[in-house]
């Protein structure tokens, strides 16, 4: 089990920019992580409120090579899922494979967010390859 926080700062008045709470677990099958993140307005990226958000993940090992993702966002203040998604994978000491899911269905920008389907291989000593394509729901 790990418990943390961790903050930054505005390097002229020390005003909170963001803070962070998280916790996790490690298990031999199981992991998990629970975060609570403000982060204040940044006007220049395009975020003119603070932003006050829950973030959630877990994976389950469930055979010896295989893994189930998933993870959800959850904004506090507008009160609707942001970032979410589900994966698969299958790896050994040589090889991965992964194929993943994810919905960005965020509040905080103009559009309305993407629908994510990624297909990655790894070949752990010479490189990984990756193909994410937007299903666009």
């Amino acid at each position: 089990i790990t418990l943390g926080t961790q903050g930054r700062f505005d390097e002229e008045d020390l005003s909170l920019r963001r803070a962070d709470l998280f916790g996790s677990y490690e298990g031999d099958a199981v992991t998990g992580y629970l975060a609570y993140s403000f982060i204040g307005a940044q006007p220049i990226y395009g975020s003119i409120e603070d932003l006050n958000q829950l973030t959630a993940g877990a994976s389950l090992k469930f055979d010896q090579n295989w893994t189930a993702y998933g993870t959800i966002g959850y904004d506090i203040k507008n009160k609707n899922v942001i970032p979410s998604g589900v994966a698969i994978g299958w790896a050994d000491d040589c090889f991965s494979v992964l194929l993943s899911y994810e919905d960005e269905n965020s509040s905080y920008a103009a559009d309305n967010g993407s629908s994510t389907v990624m297909f990655k291989v790894g070949l752990r000593t010479l490189t990984s390859f990756n193909e994410p394509y937007d299903i666009g729901l």
